[in-house]
């Protein structure tokens, strides 16, 4: 009960987090939705973006949509929560591209299952058919399946994300799939795929034809290592770990398409926590009882640092030559280390980042978003300020900060803005070195125990040095 408890705070916890389109629309469908009559047996609610239908009793396959609701909604979300088994087939769904607009360009289609007592995933890309046939040519799709039923494992088709084709596809699951990654997503392309909760094998001896470009794992683990995080095909790896207390695996994840870390801790990271990958580009820290000064030494190509809480020793600036982001709670910080901040800025060293918290208006919260690009609010007296960065760069007669210097990564693109996301039109394959990192860490398989008659004449089957088991937690497949 308590992993399942801590697995659902994760969910919890990576759902708030995340910044995908999905994410972000929802306080626009929870705004001004109405009641409607959309899909014939399910409860809806409506707005002009999107609409929200649930099911409590026998799903019918395939649905069927009222004509008057056809074609006026970009994201469409379905909540089945009966408390029978679920059957679905690569029909039901299909009547949903009927809701959907002709000419939309941004389209969402989000799923979540819960209260079931058997789900049943039956037919392979079964979710390809859930969006208009003919849509304009930089129309974005966006999915995401929630399964929500930790005691009730799905039976899953093993080829079902077949030839998905979208911008993003989100899965929140306890349990794995039955596929491995190299069959879920065959012949699929997908911009950025999120997977958190339970896991999904990735078997690096089967061909991957899909295409990936980028993957984010959410997961609750102890430590940082590949038990935890398999090498999967993807072009850019994002790990996403909760609960680290291991910083010292000797088995760490530090594959060759790992670019971002991004860690909570209950404990104190300690000094050179991150000295196993050397060449990650980005990482965020969060923990709940502080970080050590030294704990991202030889870290020689971290180009962003976020530093979620507490504040953050200056020192490490100097240990850190290609750092060119710097994220931090900015209001948490006194005055003197806010200026020492904004002078990096102003300067041309460091973009620096204000952790969003409903901040007030401020002269350093001004700057910080002119510089970044957005509309600053109008703080008083930024002229007559103490630090010198803001005061030099604060024109009085306009009310108007004056902009930093573009600030460049090693890519040349402008540390001030985001980067955006690079094009892969090939299928990425894992490297020999990485693939050799898995099968090293997994141990050879344990021999069989004896059956009861084959047991020694003293009865003990178990050898000096056999831990005692009963419940399988030793299994590396279930800890994983």
């Amino acid at each position: 009960m308590l992993r399942t408890a801590l697995l659902c705070l994760i969910l919890v916890v990576s759902l708030s987090s995340s910044t995908s389109i999905i994410k972000k629309s929802l306080k626009r469908r929870q705004a001004d939705s109405q009641h409607c009559e959309a899909i014939t047996g399910f409860d809806c609610k409506c707005n002009f973006y999107r609409v929200t239908c649930t099911i409590d009793h026998e799903l019918p396959s395939p649905i069927h949509i009222v004509d008057h609701e056809k074609q006026k909604y970009q994201s469409v979300e379905l909540v089945i929560q009966a408390p029978r088994d679920i059957h679905v087939n690569d029909q039901t769904f299909e009547p949903v591209k009927e809701l959907y607009k002709s000419d939309g360009d941004n389209l969402e289609f989000r799923i979540k299952f819960e209260k079931f007592t058997a789900l049943h995933l039956s037919s392979p890309s079964i979710f390809n058919r859930v969006f208009p046939d003919s849509l304009p040519a930089n129309a974005r799709k966006h999915l995401a399946l929630e399964i929500y039923n930790p005691e009730v494992a799905q039976q899953d088709n093993p080829n079902l994300f077949q030839n998905l084709n979208a911008e993003s596809l989100e899965l929140y699951a306890l349990y794995p799939f039955h596929g491995t990654f190299q069959e879920l997503f065959k012949d699929a392309n997908i911009k950025f795929l999120r997977l958190s909760g339970g896991d999904i094998r990735s078997d690096v001896s089967q061909p991957f034809s899909g295409n990936v470009a980028r993957l984010e794992l959410a997961k609750q683990a102890s430590a940082l290592s590949v038990q935890n995080f398999p090498v999967y095909p993807a072009h850019e790896l994002t790990i996403n770990a909760f609960y680290i207390t291991d910083f010292n695996n000797e088995h760490p994840p530090n594959y060759g398409n790992l670019g971002e870390l991004r860690v909570h801790s209950p404990s104190r990271i300690p000094a050179n926590a991150f000295r196993q990958f050397p060449n990650i580009h980005t990482l965020s820290v969060q923990s709940d009882q502080g970080i050590d000064p030294h704990a991202f030494d030889g870290l020689t190509h971290l180009e962003k640092l976020t530093i979620k809480d507490g504040e953050p020793n200056l020192d490490l600036f100097n240990n850190l030559p290609n750092l060119k982001e710097f994220e931090a709670s900015i209001e948490k910080l006194d005055a003197n280390t806010q200026c020492k901040l904004i002078e990096k800025l102003a300067n041309g060293q460091v973009a620096i980042q204000a952790v969003p918290n409903g901040r007030e208006c401020t002269c350093v919260s001004a700057y910080l978003d002119t510089a970044a690009g957005r509309l600053p609010c109008s703080p008083q007296g930024c002229e007559h300020s103490a630090c010198a960065a803001i005061k030099n760069n604060y024109n009085a007669e306009t009310s108007t900060f004056n902009p930093p210097p573009q600030i460049r990564r090693s890519d040349g693109s402008d540390a001030l803005r985001q980067r955006e996301p690079r094009v892969y039109s090939v299928p990425f394959q894992v490297a020999q070195q990485d693939q050799q990192k898995l099968q090293n860490a997994v141990p050879p398989p344990q021999p069989e125990q004896p059956d009861e008659d084959q047991r020694r004449p003293d009865g003990d089957n178990q050898g000096p040095d056999a831990p005692y088991d009963p419940q399988g937690k030793l299994d590396i497949h279930r800890e994983r």
